[in-house]
């Protein structure tokens, strides 16, 4: 998975996003907390407000004509053919934004019109050098992210590896496969060990194994 835009991947950058820009009511802040970084991999931040100015050049990123794909664990009855939406919206001089560069300019499948791909490709010549990458955060460093006017993301870098004194060194990577959310936790006691109920047992992409 090293080359997915996941929190797997590591040999491609992970483009700049705001989380969940598909909803209509995203999370207004984010927290994040760094528990290791071995490796000494720079996180990336965009903010909207990094522009001079918006102006009538951008006025198009307020009209609702760009795709923004949905998540894939999200099922709902709607098509991502059909979701439309603003990547601007709010004031037009300080405007708030949903943005992903990823899957709204570098996803080919999606098929964004003629018109949605020529905006978001100019803005994305604009906001790409405004992308902050001189953060790069230790074990224990906390950051609170407005979710409405900045995105964020991680460089790419060489997974396994540490760099001591000049010397390179392996290091372990640890990955959890798959986030509980509070749905599957209300069954949680069904699929644990009788002898210790407090650890749970499951594959990889989430599916639980069978009762034995």
């Amino acid at each position: 998975m090293k080359e997915t835009q996941t929190g797997s991947g590591s040999s491609t950058d992970l483009y700049v996003h705001t989380e969940d820009a598909f909803l209509k009511h995203q999370a207004d802040f984010l927290s994040f907390m760094y528990v290791r970084n071995e490796e000494q991999v720079p996180s990336t931040l965009y903010s909207i407000r990094s522009h001079e100015s918006i102006g009538e050049k951008y006025r198009a990123l307020f009209d609702p004509i760009y795709k923004i794909p949905k998540d894939a664990n999200l099922e709902t009855g709607n098509s991502e053919e059909d979701t439309l939406d603003s990547v601007l919206y709010g004031n037009y001089s300080l405007p708030f934004m949903r943005f992903d560069a990823a899957e709204q300019l570098f996803n080919s499948s999606i098929r964004q019109s003629d018109e949605a791909q020529h905006t978001l490709h100019e803005f994305w010549e604009e906001a790409r050098h405004l992308i902050y990458s001189g953060f790069t955060p230790q074990a224990g460093d906390v950051i609170l992210v407005n979710n409405h006017l900045c995105a964020h993301g991680r460089s790419a870098f060489r997974a396994g590896i540490r760099n001591i004194d000049g010397v390179e060194q392996p290091c372990e990577r640890r990955i959890m496969l798959r986030m509980m959310s509070k749905v599957s936790l209300i069954d949680m006691r069904a699929h644990t060990l009788t002898e210790d109920p407090f650890f749970v047992i499951e594959e990889h992409l989430g599916k639980n194994f069978q009762h034995f």
